[in-house]
């Protein structure tokens, strides 16, 4: 909430008049004691009383414009904990603002992975990340398996339907959404739908779309 919509809603909904730069002020205090405890105030991920046999790490990183500092990244991770029947029932979320750094965030998760794996020894341990190599990297090292989030892997699915309709949006479409929709629903399908592009040779297309079918199947 930006400080013009704080002073609304203080004066709104609490009949209190305040200076704009005391919210500031405020603020920034209030960051700097959070910065300082940051690290006493984690909390971590709970033993529970159901079965837990798949654990999910999340990991993303974002390019932030910092102020007389160029662009820092800023970092985030999630450790979910699934029951057999596929139901998230726990995430546990790390954060780190930019001036602290991709590697201390990492070394962070890292800790609480290991947590994790203490509370859960037999879980399955996944990645779960975009195609950020370095993002991988890290993923390797603490799971036993890595899978692409959905949304990136609906790009590659996109360049591939460009190259086999190369002349129509509508069929691009419609094999976008038929095929996006199986990958989603259907157990194994990921396998099915790379054997079925594997096979298919594009046929008059240019060499930009050429290339964007090319990285869609490796």
């Amino acid at each position: 909430m930006s400080s013009v919509r704080l002073l609304e809603d203080l004066r709104e909904n609490h009949g209190r008049e305040v200076n704009r730069a005391f919210v500031q002020i405020l603020a920034e205090a209030v960051g700097n004691i959070a910065s300082i405890k940051e690290e006493d105030w984690t909390y971590q991920t709970p033993r529970l009383e159901v079965e837990i046999p798949t654990v999910s790490i999340g990991l993303d990183g974002t390019c932030m414009l910092m102020c007389g500092e160029g662009f820092r990244q800023a970092m985030v991770g999630t450790i979910s904990l699934y029951d057999r029947e596929g139901e998230r029932q726990h995430t546990t979320y790390i954060a780190a603002s930019p001036e602290y750094g991709r590697e201390i965030f990492l070394a962070r998760l890292r800790r609480e992975v290991e947590q994790s794996k203490r509370l859960y020894p037999n879980a399955h341990y996944q990645g779960l990340a975009d195609g950020a190599p370095e993002n991988w990297t890290f993923l390797n090292s603490v799971t036993a398996t890595q899978i692409l989030d959905f949304y990136h892997a609906t790009q590659y699915l996109d360049k591939f339907a460009k190259a086999i309709h190369p002349r129509s949006v509508e069929s691009q479409k419609a094999w976008m959404d038929t095929h996006c929709h199986k990958l989603k629903h259907d157990a194994g399908f990921a396998k099915v739908l790379l054997a079925e592009m594997e096979i298919i040779q594009p046929k008059r297309v240019s060499k930009s779309v050429l290339e964007g079918f090319q990285d869609a199947i490796t």
